[in-house]
């Protein structure tokens, strides 16, 4: 019963972490990958080998940079970059979103309602993870 316990829980932790999947070329490791988060700080010519894809385990408990990151690392020095980029990229809906709030309270004897409504812009945002290669 105890080993049924403890796969449940091993498989209960791999499935809460977040995973990098890597897709592009692969070069010989050699040392660790610099780590850039503008395109900006890169100040050698560059080509880019790879892409890095964000797989969370639990979308609810949200993302830990902090273990991407380090995940980006490995998987840079696995496929042989000599740095990663990783960039936010922010896109506005051109189309307005539309939404209306109301509610009815019971004063004295008679009903007050009160509404009101709002247009907003959605925003999306998400994140490229970039391995590159020096020339």
């Amino acid at each position: 019963m105890k080993k049924i316990y403890l796969a449940l829980l091993l498989v209960f932790i791999y499935g809460c972490s977040t995973s990098i999947q890597y897709v592009g070329k692969s070069y010989r490791p050699g040392d660790d990958p610099e780590v850039f988060v503008a395109e900006s700080e890169v100040q050698k010519p560059y080509s880019i080998i790879g892409r890095g894809y964000i797989r969370v385990g639990v979308p609810s408990l949200g993302i830990n940079w902090n273990q991407v990151q380090r995940k980006a690392i490995k998987k840079g020095w696995q496929h042989g970059a000599d740095a990663i980029l990783i960039i936010q990229k922010t896109a506005i809906n051109p189309l307005p979103v539309f939404q209306t709030y109301g509610s009815m309270d019971s004063v004295g004897r008679g009903v007050q309602t009160h509404s009101r409504s709002e247009a907003y812009y959605p925003v999306s945002t998400w994140h490229d993870i970039l391995f590159l290669k020096y020339k």
